[in-house]
């Protein structure tokens, strides 16, 4: 019986890996958390963003907010999250920020709540019709910091920088924005970029497990069965 005790916690060791994967972890959410639904947006004024506030759209969970006193009075943080989260997430800083003041650190933690799901690329931008050239600066966290400048007057397009990370991609990401506006800026923007959701296949080890585990119930089966 201890034999076959053995087996049988060794399969379920397996399937709990399989099964389980990565554990995934959020942001500190102790205050109030506002839900944004698949295929549609939500504007928030800025100032209620508190330390704890957190908004779950679709997917992504978004909290730990720094330095949105930055932005400008009655600034207000739009969430646009696409039909069944196939698409791309976005952020908007929207208000009037104003020429010839930098805005320095405005930002959030996101995390991917939706197991299958990862974060494969970010990128950052800027609405201005106006003046220039103003620059936007993200630091991700993992990415590290880039820079893009733009002018206007005809607008020159948008910013081509792009965090990539890859496949399998990434669960966790802090994005800090810092502008330097010398133009008429309306919006700063983030787009998140993700996979849908996946199957993933089971890795080597633990189909190696589970089969270990088998072949240990298969062989106390035939001592069962000689002893009879």
């Amino acid at each position: 019986m201890s034999y076959l005790r053995f087996a049988l916690a060794g399969v379920g060791a397996a399937l709990a890996v399989l099964i389980g994967g990565q554990a995934y972890a959020t942001p500190t959410c102790t205050g109030m958390t506002t839900t944004v639904t698949d295929g549609t947006s939500l504007a928030i004024t800025s100032t209620d963003f508190t330390a704890g506030n957190c908004i779950q759209a679709g997917d992504k969970l978004f909290g730990n907010w720094t330095d949105l006193t930055a932005l400008p009075t009655g600034a207000q943080i739009a969430f646009g999250v696409p039909a069944s989260n196939t698409g791309i997430h976005t952020v908007s800083f929207n208000g009037s920020f104003a020429s010839g003041s930098t805005y320095t650190g405005f930002g959030y933690e996101v995390e991917v709540t939706l197991a299958g799901n990862t974060l494969t690329a970010e990128s950052g931008d800027f609405t201005q019709t106006l003046g220039g050239p103003s620059s936007l600066s993200q630091t991700n966290t993992p990415g590290g910091t880039l820079t893009c400048a733009r002018t206007a007057s005809p607008p020159s397009g948008t910013c081509p920088d792009l965090f990539n990370y890859g496949n399998p991609g990434i669960l966790d990401l802090i994005v800090s924005n810092t502008l330097d506006d010398n133009g008429t800026i309306t919006a700063v923007s983030n787009a998140l970029f993700q996979n849908i959701t996946i199957t993933t296949a089971p890795e080597p080890s633990s189909l190696a497990l589970i089969g270990a585990a088998l072949a240990g119930i298969g062989v106390i089966r035939r001592r069962r069965r000689k002893a009879a």
